[in-house]
């Protein structure tokens, strides 16, 4: 037999092999898939079982806030204060002249206003101006309104931490990162709130598929169409991997619909917004040889110029670690959970723990600007019970002010007629100190019960571990899935080549 002969019938008996190897693989992710719905059922049941303890106390939680709310809606209280934003020295001791503007509480704190050049240094805490919240008039002062939660009582909600893993996704799940973000109205930019290199920024790709959890700011499906980087302040972002500098350089993504909606660090209540970044469902093939098999990864070289393909097949099975509050409609997610009552943001956010206290970028003296990377703040997020005052802000006169509503060249003499007393308010405080004593009996059952819960939630991860290696074995097999794949279609190149007469005639002399 010829060489030319030998080396077709071995090539053509390979990619036979090569196929039958991936049918079976495509067989066993079936089986295994099937062996891990148990374990599903059983976790979905437990963290259900967990969530609606904790959502009791959260509930009850709400409930005083909304007493608290009742309280202002009754004007008895009020959420409006004035704000200094401007100041004019004087010429004398008492002659300084102010600016207020009427100004709505909001737990996600207030933008920075200038006054000039003259310093007006107020504590809240302390100085007869007390509802004039520190740091509205001057930004060169250290420390933030959203800091304090000025006119608000904070309290932490209860919930259930989840750290999720690629491995443990369900098959033909596309999702790759989630972090923090914002979004200027009518924009088509997207600024990651996180220094480039903590993780976020190794996943994205263009082509991505990127969403909100914040309604209204995206209208379609939207993709990335760009991704660069660009300094940003970072003051405000829960997940400042313990940063020494509040400028860093983050990603900024550019993408292909305009918003419909800001999106702000934080928002206006406190909370923050998600986004959430998945692959194109287009680009992934679930038929014929190429089920379950891993997509491809675009590449850009650091040029930055063009991007080219590589093969998917040896992708990371822990990394990206996505780190977020379980819902209801989330029961069973994760590779593991935690309770939690940090009170830190209730945000989805990914991270690369491989990082975990390394710095990732210096400035150019070569101290460290942004690190060493640690976990995402994600918490189950605060309850805000606006307090309110006692005394609402008044123009001059009997008229009282509303939000937005200014008052020019106040002198010291002019700050009694800036607040007149409200009505006392005894039903409604004795209906928010009924709440608060609800609330309370039910955080104490949360914390009497630990043992209890505790145990709930070690044998829920017990579960979780076994599920862990079930979906590792599926993991595996569409790696050798993807492998195949590869070597499938290099042996289909062979075989087209050596098929050629001239090359086959080469191969026979």
């Amino acid at each position: 037999m010829s060489i030319g002969t030998e080396v077709i019938g071995r090539t053509n008996k390979t990619i036979q092999d090569k196929l039958e190897q991936i049918d079976f693989f495509q067989d066993q992710i079936v089986l295994v898939d099937d062996e891990r719905s148990l374990f599903d059922q059983a976790i979905f049941r437990l963290d259900k079982d967990l969530l609606g303890e904790i959502q009791i106390v959260n509930r009850a939680l709400d409930d005083v806030k909304d007493g608290f709310q009742d309280r202002i809606t009754v004007g008895c209280r009020t959420d409006l204060f004035w704000r200094v934003t401007g100041f004019t020295a004087g010429t004398g001791d008492d002659d300084d002249a102010y600016q207020f503007t009427c100004t709505k509480l909001a737990a996600g704190g207030y933008a920075q206003v200038g006054v000039g050049t003259s310093v007006l240094i107020l504590n809240p805490a302390t100085d007869e101006l007390a509802q004039f919240p520190l740091n509205e008039y001057n930004s060169e002062q250290e420390g933030r309104p959203q800091a304090s939660f000025f006119g608000f009582d904070p309290r932490n909600f209860y919930g259930l931490r989840y750290y999720n893993e690629p491995y443990a996704l369900d098959i033909g799940d596309t999702f790759i990162t989630a972090f923090i973000g914002t979004m200027a109205l009518g924009g088509n930019t997207v600024t990651v709130m996180q220094p480039v290199g903590a993780g976020t920024s190794d996943v994205l790709e263009v082509g991505d598929i990127i969403s909100a959890n914040k309604v209204g700011v995206f209208n379609a499906t939207t993709k990335i169409t760009g991704i660069t980087t660009g300094l940003v302040d970072l003051r405000n972002s829960p997940n400042n991997v313990g940063i020494a500098s509040t400028l860093q350089f983050v990603n900024i993504l550019t993408v292909d619909n305009a918003a419909g909606a800001s999106v702000q660090s934080p928002e206006p209540d406190g909370t923050f917004v998600t986004f959430r970044v998945i692959g194109d469902p287009a680009n992934i093939v679930d038929t014929g040889r190429q089920k379950y098999r891993f997509p491809d990864v675009s590449i850009t070289p650091e040029s930055g110029i063009g991007t080219y393909q590589v093969s998917g097949w040896n992708k990371d099975p822990f990394l990206m670690q996505d780190v977020g509050i379980m819902k209801t409609d989330t029961c069973g997610i994760g590779v593991s959970i935690a309770l939690d009552n940090t009170g830190n943001p209730d945000a989805e956010q990914d991270w690369n723990p491989n990082l975990h206290g390394f710095v990732v970028e210096y400035d150019s003296r070569g101290e460290p600007a942004a690190g060493p990377v640690e976990p995402p703040n994600v918490g189950s997020g605060r309850c805000f019970w606006p307090v309110g005052f006692s005394t609402r802000p008044m123009m001059t006169g009997s008229t009282p002010a509303d939000e937005g509503d200014v008052r020019n060249g106040v002198e010291e003499s002019d700050f009694s007629s800036l607040y007149q007393d409200l009505p006392t308010c005894a039903t409604e405080d004795a209906t928010i100190t009924t709440l608060i004593g609800i609330s309370s009996t039910k955080e104490q059952d949360i914390r009497g019960q630990g043992t209890n819960r505790a145990n709930k939630v070690l044998a829920v991860n017990g579960l979780r571990i076994q599920r862990n290696e079930l979906s590792i074995r599926i993991w595996s097999m569409r790696q050798g899935i993807s492998k195949l794949n590869d070597e499938f279609e290099e042996l289909e190149a062979l075989q087209a080549y050596i098929g050629i007469t001239t090359v086959q005639n080469l191969l026979d002399d």
